[in-house]
Formats: C-alpha cells, structure tokens, sequence
C-alpha cells in the first residue's frame, strides 16, 4: 500500500487528542499537588517563627495556623494567607 492510498478521516485527527488532554491534565494535577505540598512543609518552617519575625514578613501567628489548618494535605496553604505578604514573596523570587 502506498501513503497515497491511505485516506484521512475526521475520526483519525481525533485519536490521539483525548490522550494528550488526559495526560496535560494529570500532570497539571500532579504539579499542583506538589506545589501544595511544598508550600505546605514551607509554611510549617514559618509557623516556627516567633511573633516578632511573623510580624517583620506581615503575618501574625492566627493567619498561618489559620491556613495550616484550613487546607488540606494536597492544597496549597497559601492560598488563605492575606495578599500583601504571598506579593512580597513573589516579587523577592524573582530578583
């Protein structure tokens, strides 16, 4: 047989489409639940702290026992801390 031969039908463009959106969504899942999981280990570093440092990086000691607690294993407790500090964050990690 020939490639000329062959023919294309709409059901053949279609085939490997379900895959690839079912593997790009378990893998965004897995980096989510990584990132969580590393946000969580890095927030219970900061949960150590004492009042003082809390309040020099703008938390105090009711939001990160608020967002450990609020969140589960696999979700990112950052997510429940005020605004202000998470932008500071991210603007240091870029420098």
């Amino acid at each position: 047989m020939r490639t000329t031969d062959r023919t294309f039908t709409p059901a053949m463009a279609t085939a490997g489409k379900t895959e690839t959106r079912f593997f790009a969504t378990a893998v965004s899942w897995v980096k989510s639940v990584l990132n969580g999981l590393r946000n969580r280990q890095a927030l219970a570093a900061i949960a150590e702290l004492d009042e003082v440092h809390l309040r020099d990086i703008g938390l105090n000691r009711r939001d990160v026992d608020h967002a450990l607690e609020k969140t589960s294993l696999l979700q990112d407790p950052f997510t429940l801390l005020p605004p202000a500090p998470r932008q500071r964050g991210k603007f240091s990690a870029a420098r």
